[in-house]
This record gives structure tokens, C-alpha cells and sequence, in this order.
């Protein structure tokens, strides 16, 4: 049986590669058994590519578009309602609450900035920002709607 050969042939690599891995690096706490997230679904279109996470409560999206800067938004999973009733919540709006002294460094992060560092940043935030949201604590949800 011959082998093909590969001589002249291009590999494609994939251009999501590093904020894939990236991301699953930096949002790697989410999988402790303090929150319990699985990653369910990566979905790369280009120019945009969306990793989720989401455990019993709670779905976590962390979005890049080429050329800006990562986004990492939450809400919360109701098993009664369909996914159009779900409300969406940036990161930017938990912190404005919960942590606003971490507000100069989310806002910090623009283009040309290490989309690793960003994640690495923005997943600590949500650590510290979003403990209670991460866990199904929603009672801050109504304060983010304003």
C-alpha cells in the first residue's frame, strides 16, 4: 500500500488557533469544582470566533473579531425560557457594579494589545467581579439591566 504524498500540498493552519487556546487557558478556572463549566461549543466564522462555556446556571461567551479586542459577556441559562428570552450581560457592566475599581483596566484593552494577556486579564476579573453570577447568584442581574 503506497502512502500519498503531501509534497506541494498547503496545510492550512488555523488563524483561531491562538485565541483558542488562549482562551481555554485563561478561562481554565471555570472548570474547578467550585463552578463546574464545561466548554460546549468553539464556532469559528471568520472574522469572529465564539468559545462557550456554561455549567447548570450560567453560559459564559468569549468572542474575538480580527482587528479588535476580545469580548467576554454572561447570562443566565433558564431552562424554562427559550434561548431569544435569555438577557446578555457584558463584563464591562458586572465590573461597573461589582468591582468598578477594575473598570480602568478593562477599558485599557484596545487593538494592538496581547489578545493572551487580554484574556488572561479579563478572566481574572470575571473571577473576581463575577463569583456570585458564576455560581447562580443572579441578584445582581437587575442592577445591570439600568
Amino acid at each position: 500500500m503506497r502512502k500519498k504524498s503531501h509534497i506541494g500540498e498547503k496545510t492550512l493552519s488555523d488563524p483561531f488557533g491562538p485565541f483558542k487556546e488562549a482562551t481555554r487557558k485563561a478561562f481554565a478556572f471555570l472548570r474547578a469544582p467550585a463552578y463546574r463549566f464545561n466548554e460546549v461549543e468553539t464556532v469559528c466564522h471568520p472574522p469572529e470566533c465564539i468559545v462557550r462555556y456554561e455549567n447548570r446556571t450560567t453560559e459564559v461567551i468569549v468572542s474575538y473579531e480580527w482587528g479588535g479586542t476580545p469580548s467576554v459577556v454572561f447570562l443566565r441559562r433558564d431552562q424554562k425560557s427559550s434561548p431569544s428570552d435569555e438577557e446578555q450581560f457584558g463584563l464591562k457592566f458586572l465590573v461597573m457594579e461589582r468591582c468598578p475599581e477594575a473598570l480602568d483596566c478593562l477599558e485599557a484593552k484596545g487593538r494592538g494589545n496581547d489578545i493572551e494577556q487580554v484574556l488572561i486579564e479579563y478572566a481574572q476579573i470575571l473571577k473576581k467581579c463575577g463569583h456570585e453570577v458564576l455560581t447562580g447568584d443572579f441578584q445582581v442581574l437587575p442592577k445591570l439591566k439600568k
